[in-house]
């Protein structure tokens, strides 16, 4: 299971929970970590906003070997959240593009 919470000076963080072990998943340097999804690898997506621009929105992947990966879609411009990973490492989330429509998409290892 995955999910975030606020602690108490107001910063969101993300969870996820192996058993009865819960780590918390921060992106090194941002002001807020979501975490949106997770599969049955323990590999985690979601959501973050960078300390330096906290108007923008940065995708991110999480895995246990691996740590965190930014993962931005190249026509969204500052805005893209992941919100869905299956087994096989797809990725589902959506971006706003230059024009401020909201756009899905699917990332493909």
């Amino acid at each position: 299971m995955t999910g975030f919470y606020t602690n108490a000076d107001g910063v969101t963080n993300g969870f996820l929970i192996v058993g009865d072990h819960v780590i918390t998943l921060s992106f090194p340097g941002a002001a807020s970590t979501t975490a949106l999804g997770v599969n049955d690898k323990k590999e985690v997506v979601g959501v973050y906003v960078p300390s330096d621009n906290p108007n923008a929105l940065d995708g991110f992947t999480w895995t246990p070997r691996g740590g965190f990966t930014t993962v931005n879609d190249p026509n969204g411009v500052g805005t893209t959240t992941i919100n869905g990973i299956n087994d096989f490492g797809d990725l589902v989330g959506f971006y706003v593009d230059g024009n401020g429509n909201g756009n899905g998409m699917l990332a493909v290892p």
